[in-house]
């Protein structure tokens, strides 16, 4: 007999693993669950479940490259957001001098971004679902681009004085709503666009590119800050220099605007048949003002934006 309590407890426990094992072995459905080994199980060891994967293709690598070859204009939207994000929180200093005159005033100015980019999702997703993920990611872009533009043109305490500094502000806060608005619509655009439009097998990969256009504009937007606040004496860059950061996001919203118009609707969309329908809810007896409202303000947008 054993005489050792831990002896008898391991042993027990040996015996109750060996019948788990056996049972399992002896019921197919259980035993698609067990991981084959050759060794002995040791005392206490638990089966794990076998892991599922997919061989990948010898063609992922290509239909990766494909994806980010035919959809860089959706990424330079998702770029344009978060360069001009970044831009701004590093010439809080600059835009402080120029229209407030205390650091918090600048960052609520800031923080009204994030306060409306719920609404603006809210909005150009309704947008996406009646109009299509191409049109709603272009109106989210040409709002983007006009709010980013925008705060480099503005009069300002050191071109104006005092009402300079006052109208520049009252500017400001505006841009940063319209701002926040379209960066809300544009992540829901980007993302839908790209799960639509990418191989599935190589599906995750494809929106991970989301990933780097992102942190590509917060690289892009303080190495440009940080080499001109470097180069450039303070006085100067806070009369002038600072907009230049602003007046640069100019270039890659054009080719981003020129390339994205050209693009193709995606075919999930396409396959639903609502392009050119419009869902005329307010011909409905039941259908409310707000409806008729809403509808007559999606027939617009599609009449003026690109197929």
């Amino acid at each position: 007999g054993i005489k050792c309590p831990e002896c008898f407890s391991k042993s027990i426990l040996y015996y109750r693993t060996q019948s788990m094992i056996s049972e399992r072995r002896q019921d197919p459905e259980k035993n698609a669950f067990l991981v084959e080994s050759k060794h002995t199980p040791r005392y206490g060891s638990i089966p794990h479940k076998a892991l599922h994967r997919t061989e990948l293709s010898p063609q992922y690598w290509q239909n990766c490259l494909d994806s980010a070859v035919h959809l860089w204009p959706i990424l330079i939207a998702n770029f344009l957001e978060f360069y001009e994000f970044y831009t701004f929180s590093f010439l809080e200093d600059e835009i402080t001098d120029n229209f407030f005159t205390e650091s918090w005033e600048t960052w609520a100015a800031f923080a009204l971004t994030a306060i409306v980019r719920p609404a603006g999702g809210v909005l150009f997703g309704q947008i996406g679902d009646r109009l299509g993920r191409k049109r709603a990611t272009l109106l989210a872009v040409y709002g983007m681009t006009f709010a980013t533009v925008g705060q480099g043109v503005l009069p300002s305490k050191k071109c104006g004085g005092i009402v300079g500094q006052n109208i520049g502000a009252i500017i400001l806060i505006l841009l940063r709503i319209i701002q926040g608005f379209c960066t809300g619509g544009e992540v829901a655009g980007v993302f839908t666009y790209l799960s639509e439009s990418a191989n599935k097998e190589s599906l995750g990969m494809t929106v991970s590119w989301m990933g780097f256009s992102t942190y590509l504009g917060s690289c892009c937007a303080s190495g440009l800050v940080t080499f001109l606040q470097f180069t450039c004496s303070e006085n100067l860059m806070n009369d002038w220099i600072w907009r230049i950061p602003f007046l640069v996001a100019a270039i890659p919203a054009y080719l981003c605007l020129r390339n994205l118009a050209k693009m193709e609707e995606t075919e999930e969309f396409t396959s639903l048949g609502r392009i050119g329908e419009g869902e005329k809810a307010s011909e409905t007896e039941n259908s409310t003002h707000v409806n008729r409202s809403l509808d007559d303000f999606m027939l617009l947008l599609r009449d003026h934006l690109p197929e």
